[in-house]
């Protein structure tokens, strides 16, 4: 259209370059907000469902591996933050996370664990998890980029393991139950990998130890499993898990899947990381130099 056959008001009201980039910025600002909000409702409804599903699990008298007060105060945990973004009409979930929050949430921690106050110490593992699913698949990478330079654990800092030690430590379900989840949000990239094992496999150690200790299907027995499946993209930590007996522990969990209900998850989980444990060479060497173990585990016994 040539600017003789554009009307002499329409050129007096078009809006100039810097009021279009204005405009464009906030349509992105809006279009942002809007997708949060949408992703966030749908998370409520979600969580609503599962919170639903376990307690008509409950009341049916089926075990679920956690305290009825537990379980409430997970789902209150969630639904709070998802409330918070639509009640702040869907900002953005990075500012949620921005330094000063994960700052307030490490000293509540340390504050919380001096204390000995558990239940402080559970809602903020519960509240950085809960954060964590807030941020989207493509971001959540640069999340556990920020959780190991905050040293959320002080394993940097203190150059030891003994702060997630002594956390692991503590005789509560609740708190392994939170606590994994964190861990396994961090050893969801290689360098949440190595901030774990920074100093030594203490807290992988550990993580079996509690996965032995849990009943089939628990939720800390499913984030046991995916965090030893996330660190078995180590090499040098395979060989590690098979010393531990892990390979004839994932196999018989496998077969007792054939008897009994086992959660799909740690059935997943626990195929992925036998898969990743046979293709080492260092699980190789370990079965050529011990052949009664070799038997054992590829040859087991009928119950």
């Amino acid at each position: 259209m040539s600017d003789s056959s554009v009307p002499r008001l329409y050129k007096v009201l078009e809006p100039s370059a810097s009021e279009e980039r204005r405009l464009e910025k906030t349509i992105a600002d809006l279009t942002k907000k809007h997708a949060a909000t949408l992703q966030s409702a749908a998370q409520i409804f979600t969580i609503a469902k599962n919170c639903l599903q376990q307690l008509h699990s409950i009341s049916e008298g089926n075990s679920v591996g956690e305290e009825l007060g537990d379980i409430i105060e997970k789902f209150k945990m969630q639904l709070g933050k998802h409330h918070k973004i639509l009640l702040t009409e869907g900002a953005d979930k990075s500012e949620l996370f921005s330094e000063a929050v994960m700052q307030e949430h490490k000293k509540k921690l340390i504050d919380a664990k001096n204390e000995n106050n558990l239940e402080n110490i559970i809602e903020v593992l519960l509240s950085l998890r809960v954060n964590a699913l807030q941020v989207s698949p493509e971001l959540r990478k640069n999340l556990v980029c920020e959780l190991i330079r905050n040293d959320i654990f002080l394993i940097s800092g203190k150059k030891s393991n003994s702060f997630a030690l002594e956390l692991l430590a503590i005789s509560s379900h609740a708190l392994k139950h939170a606590l994994c989840a964190l861990v396994s949000v961090i050893v969801s990239t290689p360098k949440g990998v190595e901030y774990i094992v920074e100093n030594g496999t203490g807290i992988l150690q550990r993580i079996i130890d509690v996965l032995k200790e849990q009943e089939d299907g628990s939720v800390t027995q499913r984030f046991c499993i995916a965090i030893l499946q996330k660190m078995s993209v180590k090499e040098e930590l395979i060989e590690f898990l098979v010393r531990n007996k892990m390979l004839d522990w994932i196999i018989k969990l496998l077969e007792r899947s054939t008897t009994k209900e086992i959660h799909t998850f740690s059935l997943d989980f626990g195929s992925a990381l036998l898969a990743g444990m046979l293709r080492s060479a260092s699980t190789l060497e370990i079965l050529e130099k011990d052949p009664v173990f070799t038997k054992s585990v590829t040859f087991p016994q009928s119950p």
